[in-house]
């Protein structure tokens, strides 16, 4: 009888301790959408997921990469990640982004930023146009 109340009471404590460790830890969440603003003195940022605009908090630690396709040479393409070690300030508004978040304590903060820079257009507007000068022809008096 001792022995299984013993057995028992171990069983409670690791149950209880699990459960606590898994609260601490809190929970991670994955989010997937499109970088709308940076806050780089609130370490924040805007990400339009489905439409609706999300501002989250960023972890001062968090991990910050840009994902590139690459070319292999079987024919085949492969992601290459680079550090972006300026953090926040050196993603690009308008790059698709995938977030790793995790709350703690009721906050939500991202841990990591996988960003993927869209391809910008070649800007034209700036290109001096070609234009034909007009030479207007003096008339000789005869």
């Amino acid at each position: 009888m001792l022995v299984s109340r013993m057995l028992l009471g171990s069983l409670l404590l690791a149950a209880v301790t699990m459960l606590g460790v898994m609260t601490a830890s809190g929970s991670a969440e994955e989010i997937q959408g499109v970088l709308k603003r940076i806050d780089k003195n609130k370490l924040a940022i805007v990400v339009t997921v489905e439409g609706k605009d999300k501002t989250l908090a960023v972890n001062k630690d968090a991990s910050v990469v840009e994902v590139r396709s690459v070319a292999l040479k079987n024919g085949k393409t492969a992601e290459q990640l680079t550090s972006i070690e300026t953090g926040i300030a050196g993603l690009s508004t308008g790059s698709k982004v995938t977030l790793l978040t995790e709350s703690l304590d009721g906050k939500v903060a991202v841990t990591s930023i996988k960003a993927t820079p869209v391809a910008k257009e070649k800007d034209t507007s700036d290109t001096p146009k070609k234009t034909k000068k007009k030479t207007a022809k003096k008339k000789t008096a005869k």
